[in-house]
């Protein structure tokens, strides 16, 4: 969608949070590579830069920790932690108010 979207200019087709959520979930879901997940959460993280409507929020962050701890990856308890704990920070810091941990988290 991002490349349809680049490629047309079509805002019919333009990605946001979202869009881009709803890819980490199905991921997440579909018990893919949780690297695969993380790595579309660092995607948005660093498209959010230029664009604010892509910061990712505590869906977000839920839909990645889910993907880490419905995996069988080793260390996968530490990873869902670090996520935890890097939403916490951006939270905290100000850097991304809709990054606060929730019940589900």
């Amino acid at each position: 969608m991002e490349a349809l979207y680049n490629e047309t200019g079509d805002d019919k087709v333009r990605p946001n949070v979202r869009t881009y959520t709803s890819v980490i979930h199905a991921l997440s879901r579909g018990k893919c590579d949780p690297r695969r997940a993380q790595s579309i959460l660092d995607r948005m993280e660093q498209l959010s830069a230029e664009e604010s409507s892509l910061r990712p929020d505590v869906v977000s962050f839920n839909a990645v920790i889910n993907a880490w701890g419905w995996s069988d990856t080793a260390h996968k308890a530490r990873r869902a932690r670090e996520i935890y704990l890097r939403m916490k920070e951006l939270h905290e810091s100000g850097a991304n108010k809709d990054a606060r941990p929730d019940l589900i988290t």
